[in-house]
């Protein structure tokens, strides 16, 4: 699963500040493989049809850059949907929800001192410039059967990070 909270901004004019967007994807072995991925897609109830247009350009890689890349892996998507989303993530901690569809609860690493553990400016590191802040997911859980897509995990590991992405053109 990814997950896109945007704090602020716009996409193409359309201001998409607050609102969340959500991939589901069952991954292949070779999770690098393009269009291998089977996805369902969730976009925050609460934005506008315009809202919700524009954050499903971004995220197919319209107007590319990272989400392009992330995008060439998409093969079927198999539902695009508009769910309330709950994001209440920072810092690594927090729980992302969609109800009765997906719930993710997680907590960062700590250190010695009880910092949270991040990665950052390293080989591993998911967005260049960013802390990564490495977590342990409690509890995730997908119920998705319609599409074959149905599992849960405890205590696995998770990665949150924040981003800020520009388009020229």
């Amino acid at each position: 699963m990814l997950a896109w909270h945007y704090d602020s901004g716009t996409i193409a004019g359309v201001d998409i500040s607050g609102l969340t967007a959500v991939a589901v994807a069952e991954i292949p072995a070779n999770m690098m493989t393009p269009g291998s991925w089977r996805v369902a897609l969730f976009l925050d109830e609460r934005g506008s049809d315009a809202q919700r247009e524009a954050l499903m350009a971004g995220l197919t890689g319209h107007y590319g850059g990272p989400m392009a890349d992330i995008a060439r892996l998409f093969g079927e998507v198999v539902a695009v949907v508009a769910a309330p989303i709950q994001h209440d993530v920072e810092d690594g901690r927090g729980v992302l929800e969609i109800p009765r569809v997906l719930r993710c609860e997680m907590q960062p690493y700590t250190n010695m001192r009880g910092n949270a553990t991040t990665l950052q400016d390293g080989t591993f590191t998911t967005v260049p410039e960013a802390p990564a802040y490495i977590a342990k997911q409690s509890r995730y859980w997908v119920k998705l059967p319609q599409f074959g897509m149905t599992w849960e995990y405890r205590e696995s590991n998770a990665i949150q990070t924040e981003y800020r992405v520009e388009y020229d053109g």
